[in-house]
């Protein structure tokens, strides 16, 4: 019972910890503490984790609600709410399919959609589930890419320019979650070190992808679209179609 209190303790303390980070005017610093709270997760992984030996020992990267999963879930509630914040200044569709997109990063990691779905699927076809857990990653993916695509299309060129930068981002999260996901699971049958190391390798790119994530939206959030110039509804954008004009206050 005492663990178990502890337990909740550390993992509401972690929880408001991420959150409160999103309340501070700097980026820079909210990137350095995110970043510097990963590195801890990491050095603490070797040390009681998975990668110790440890198990089921609520300092593993991958613990369903564990300590490092815990602080992700709070950075990505953070990136959520403040996006939010930065939709209603700017209430198009492509800024509405990245509130999607992110809301559905948090609720796929806290609640392990695609992980149920691919099981369920599997279940239903008789196959191995960890292609059908690819497979709904897959859907829900290119549902939501399908709404960025449109209203990309749709979108001024500042927003555009955000939008690349994002999806740079998520490129990158996509190659730690997925790409070398598919690599370590392969080589670890033949090589438990490098099977390990993978693990870590993987959860810690997303850790820090995240933190990275979150900056981003913190500092447009902050200072909305202002790196970009400002221009009169009727001066088209350099290099842009007049109807793709800059709606920047």
């Amino acid at each position: 019972m005492e663990r178990r209190v502890l337990q909740v303790s550390v993992a509401l303390g972690l929880f408001a910890w991420g959150l409160l980070g999103f309340s501070w005017a700097s980026s820079t610093r909210l990137l350095v503490v995110f970043l510097a709270t990963d590195l801890v997760f990491i050095v603490l992984e070797y040390g009681y984790g998975a990668a110790a030996g440890f198990p089921e020992s609520d300092f593993w990267l991958t613990k369903d609600w564990g300590y490092a999963e815990t602080f992700q879930h709070a950075k990505e509630l953070g990136i959520v709410l403040v996006f939010g914040l930065f939709v209603r200044r700017h209430p198009r569709l492509i800024t509405l399919g990245w509130q999607v997109l992110f809301l559905y990063l948090l609720l796929d990691d806290a609640l392990q959609i695609h992980e149920r779905v691919g099981k369920f699927v599997a279940h239903r076809v008789h196959t191995a589930w960890e292609s059908t857990d690819h497979v709904a990653s897959a859907v829900f993916g290119l549902l939501i890419l399908s709404l960025l695509g449109v209203g990309y299309y749709h979108a001024p060129a500042p927003l555009r320019k955000v939008s690349r930068h994002l999806l740079g981002l998520l490129f990158m999260l996509a190659l730690f979650g997925v790409a070398l996901d598919a690599v370590y699971q392969g080589v670890g049958r033949v090589a438990p070190w490098l099977f390990r190391m993978g693990y870590v390798v993987e959860e810690a790119g997303e850790l820090a992808l995240i933190s990275v994530l979150a900056r981003y939206v913190h500092r447009l959030t902050i200072q909305g679209l202002r790196p970009f110039p400002s221009v009169p509804p009727s001066t088209p954008l350099p290099g842009t179609h007049p109807r793709h004009r800059d709606d920047t206050p």
